[in-house]
């Protein structure tokens, strides 16, 4: 997926624990970068310290999360909002301009999100984009998905679904 030679699908097959590992958020980004597909097939991920991905940027790129949950985790991203455009979500922090981004039956159980500018349980903010190369619309689909029994706090704007809705009108 990051050389752009293709659609990259994830299955994942069993629970994962992800306690005591430093997790570094990844973004699906750029035009010309194909979409990543996540089955969750049901399963959970635990122990999560960060976002799952970082975001999402541009064009033909995208993002797609099914029947996934995230418990048990403490997802901590720049608390202090000492860069105050940052988006804070368990699932996708900032997805931004890309032709579609889906997450379909991903819950949230038993967590805490706690981050700086636009934090969000599933997602901290998305949006499109209206620069002078612009305008780019995105495609944005929550379905059958919840957060319960979690925390989520931030220094901005702050959603248990999401965080804040757009960063342009697109």
């Amino acid at each position: 997926a990051v050389a752009g030679t293709g659609n990259v699908t994830v299955e994942i097959i069993k629970d994962i624990d992800l306690t005591n590992v430093d997790w570094n958020p990844v973004t699906v980004g750029a035009p010309t970068h194909p979409s990543v597909t996540v089955n969750g097939n049901d399963k959970t991920i635990t122990g999560l310290n960060d976002m799952l991905f970082a975001g999402t940027w541009a064009g033909n790129s995208g993002l797609i999360i099914n029947n996934l949950t995230i418990a048990n985790s403490n997802i901590v991203h720049d608390e202090n909002d000492s860069a105050g455009n940052i988006g804070v979500g368990a699932f996708i922090g900032f997805p931004q301009a890309s032709a579609t981004i889906t997450l379909n039956k991903c819950h949230l159980v038993n967590s805490t999100v706690n981050g700086g500018h636009w934090t969000g349980g599933l997602i901290g903010m998305a949006g499109g984009y209206n620069g002078n190369d612009g305008p780019v619309f995105m495609n944005l689909t929550i379905k059958d998905c919840s957060v319960t029994g979690s925390i989520i706090t931030g220094k901005g704007s702050c959603g248990g679904i999401i965080g804040h809705g757009s960063c342009a009108a697109w």
